[in-house]
């Protein structure tokens, strides 16, 4: 068949606007960093449940009118099921994630789970009159269906919140595993998360030193702590520590917590703490318990203590000394630091690193003995055993 220029033409034309029609029909591509778009109205001193998801960017966002004569802007969160960051905004309501991190006058992004941040004259830059948006959620939230947190923004006064704690378990002699349990700590800070064992009623801490480890040095204050006050609960925030001694060697650190979330000095502290075993008497195929709070231990950022049973596999020694306990345990990564405990749940081990065989997926997890504690360390800790 002949085909005419006509033909042609028209055959082009046909393309040309399916082509286009094409073009007009596909859809933008989607903004992943855009924030939601409602704000919600914040009144002094009146506090809100809050549920963010991942289709918010894990945050929502809030605003309270700051007036010419006003002092002080106190925001604060309670009973948050991951660790919340707070950025604001000074009449400016950013639309984008990016835009938000540039624009946010004010950000209070730490360790601490419910956090807070007070705006006021002695503030960089201080408090002025105006609209604050208050971005409240979770900048490293990941694989979590949804955050719970209750916010509460006040002027002039701190907020009155009462966050959930549960009560913590009546036991005049609580036996051991309870009181391993109670001893049993976790640590959060700029640097990493992990555990820890209380040794002393005084509130001194056994731990790893990778836990506090950062750049060419070792942290030395600000470090959280986190009390198991029911086992079936999340951990409770409620002090802070400061290092006393760290070796980078032995993968060995002791800590000291000095007051609570606050800031306020523990005046007379009363902590559960757990006896250090005899390192000398534990024999293979022994019973061990390791006590942590491993990542793996919840799909939150925040989750439970949580136990793990093995046996004492082996021994290295070097120069007649125990340099560490092989165990079948399971350790995993936030499990540094914990306790390895013996059948009498005196404290043997610090949980300090895990080997794996790929090919087989063998592990074997090696527990730093307490009886590697320096005697300038273990001098300060008979120190402050009970007389």
């Amino acid at each position: 068949m002949k085909i005419t220029s006509a033909l042609i033409l028209a055959l082009m034309l046909l393309l040309a606007a399916s082509s286009s029609g094409a073009l007009l029909t596909q859809e933008k591509p989607q903004d992943t960093t855009a924030l939601a778009g409602s704000v919600t109205a914040l009144e002094s001193n009146k506090p809100v449940d809050v549920t963010v998801t991942e289709s918010e960017q894990f945050l929502k966002c809030f605003s309270i009118k700051v007036l010419a004569t006003t002092k002080s802007l106190n925001i604060a969160t309670a009973g948050a099921t991951a660790d919340i960051d707070l950025l604001v905004c000074v009449d400016e309501h950013p639309k984008t994630l990016d835009d938000l991190e540039e624009k946010a006058k004010f950000i209070s992004s730490s360790a601490r789970f419910n956090e807070v941040l007070t705006i006021d004259a002695k503030s960089e830059p201080k408090l002025r009159a105006g609209v604050y948006y208050i971005f409240a959620g979770s900048l490293q939230a990941e694989g979590e269906a949804e955050l719970t947190f209750t916010l509460a923004a006040a002027l002039d006064s701190k907020p009155t919140l009462k966050p959930a704690i549960p009560a913590a378990r009546e036991l005049v002699k609580p036996d051991a595993l309870q009181r391993a349990i109670d001893a049993s700590v976790r640590l959060d800070s700029e640097v990493s998360t992990g555990s820890a064992t209380v040794i002393s009623p005084t509130g001194l801490l056994l731990t790893c030193y990778h836990v506090i480890e950062k750049e060419n040095d070792y942290l030395r204050k600000d470090i959280f702590v986190s009390f198991t006050l029911d086992p079936r609960r999340d951990p409770v925030q409620s002090h802070l520590a400061e290092t006393v001694f760290a070796n980078k060697e032995l993968d060995l650190a002791v800590l000291r917590i000095v007051s609570d979330i606050d800031g306020n000095p523990v005046s007379k502290p009363s902590f559960a703490w757990v006896p250090l075993g005899d390192v000398t008497r534990l024999s293979l195929d022994e019973d061990l318990r390791c006590l942590g709070y491993p990542g793996i231990g919840g799909p939150r950022s925040i989750y439970g203590i949580t136990v793990s049973r093995g046996i004492v596999s082996g021994f290295i020694e070097r120069k007649g000394q125990t340099k560490f306990i092989k165990t079948d345990a399971l350790i995993s990564a936030g499990n540094s630091g914990g306790g390895a405990f013996n059948t009498k749940f005196e404290l043997v081990g610090v949980p300090t690193e895990a080997m794996h065989a790929d090919e087989t997926m063998e592990s074997l997890g090696y527990l730093r003995p307490v009886s590697a504690i320096p005697e300038a360390w273990m001098k300060l800790i008979r120190e402050e055993m009970p007389k």
